[in-house]
């Protein structure tokens, strides 16, 4: 499990969801747009739905478990890239658009 740390939370997720996250979140932040993220909690407090506004000035990071390359998935990318520039935000959600359930947890 890889991890996207920001100013207030680690959300864990498999190191291909997060390589996809990735990609969109950095290809925002240099077009200097910012974004809602949303998910969904899938650890302690199960099914809750969270949300984080995210700017280029946001400081993040991203932890993976593998060192290993994650091939993207073109169609995938295009999906996360339509969904972060939408009203609603950027969703964190499978290949198939399926909400993938993270792990949260707050840093403070």
């Amino acid at each position: 499990m890889g991890s996207f740390i920001s100013a207030d939370w680690a959300l864990r997720m498999d190191d291909r969801v997060l390589t996809h996250l990735e990609y969109v979140v950095i290809q925002q932040f240099r077009r200097g747009e910012g974004f809602v993220l949303t998910w969904v909690d899938g650890g302690a407090n199960g099914g809750i739905e969270r949300s984080l506004w995210l700017s280029p000035s946001t400081a993040v990071g991203f932890e993976f478990e593998s060192p290993d390359p994650v091939p993207l998935e073109l169609a995938w990318i295009a999906a996360l890239s339509a969904a972060a520039g939408s009203v609603e935000g950027l969703r964190i959600v499978d290949a198939d658009g399926r909400d993938v359930p993270v792990a949260t947890e707050p840093l403070h």
